[in-house]
């Protein structure tokens, strides 16, 4: 869900908008519903497209975005800009440099086994299904957006924290990520502290003896179906806890 807030706020102005791509755990479509008849401040819209129409068209989005980007435009060669084609497969083939001449970090020769996939691979998937509506829901309305996202969660989100810090008011397209210096754990603990409702697909949450909080149930939410990060995930991961909690 992403807030929507105009330049000059008062509680009563917050909007909640809440981008309904199909790919939500059921249990959060449940929880936004039932936000929306109680409180009558959640609109909920919806992407031109389907996820498999995004599947069919553009492709899976797999490990993370940039390199979904960098495989989608290593197989690409005869359509995109010749540069950056060859970019691309420097990347795959860990030649990429950085401007001291150095081997770029951005190099990934781990992950170049996924340009012979037999399926398509492309970052666009998020674009489709939730940029784009938001987008549109801007230019409609012309107020700018209030996001939950946290540096910690990728190394692109902590780039721009850094870059913009929390009110990237002088951006391009401004916008405010008031949570950006929190971890997870400080998320876990407000909501236990101050005994904010959150969605039944989380669990209970508890303290561990080191201090740390957690969830029973999931960690972590985001579309069911997206690849991203999953290979990071120590067993269960996303899809076998699906397999268990959500057969259908």
């Amino acid at each position: 869900m992403r807030n929507i807030v105009k330049t000059t706020i008062g509680v009563s102005d917050v909007k909640s908008v809440f981008v309904n791509t199909g790919l939500e755990y059921p249990e959060i479509q449940k929880f936004v519903r039932k936000i929306k008849d109680e409180e009558n401040d959640v609109e909920i819209i919806k992407p031109n497209m389907s996820f498999v129409e995004v599947l069919e068209k553009y492709g899976y989005p797999v490990v993370r975005k940039e390199i979904s980007q960098v495989i989608e435009y290593a197989r690409l060669s005869k359509t995109i800009r010749k540069k950056t084609y060859i970019d691309a497969m420097s990347k795959m083939n860990n030649e990429f440099l950085d401007k001291n001449g150095n081997l770029s970090k951005y190099n990934y020769p781990k992950w170049r086994f996924l340009i012979d996939a037999p399926f398509k691979i492309s970052s666009k998937c998020c674009d489709v299904l939730k940029k784009g509506p938001i987008k549109k829901f801007e230019r409609k309305t012309k107020l700018k957006p209030i996001v939950g996202t946290l540096a910690c969660e990728s190394l692109l989100r902590r780039q721009h924290w850094y870059k913009h810090g929390c009110n990237g008011f002088n951006m391009t397209n401004p916008k405010s990520s008031p949570l950006s210096f929190w971890q997870e754990n400080d998320i876990l603990e407000y909501l236990k502290t101050y005994n904010i409702p959150y969605c039944s697909v989380y669990g209970e949450i508890k303290k561990h003896e080191n201090g740390n909080y957690y969830t029973t149930k999931l960690s972590r939410t985001g579309c069911m179906f997206c690849m991203f990060g999953c290979h990071r995930e120590k067993e269960p991961n996303r899809f076998q806890k699906m397999k268990i909690t959500h057969p259908n």
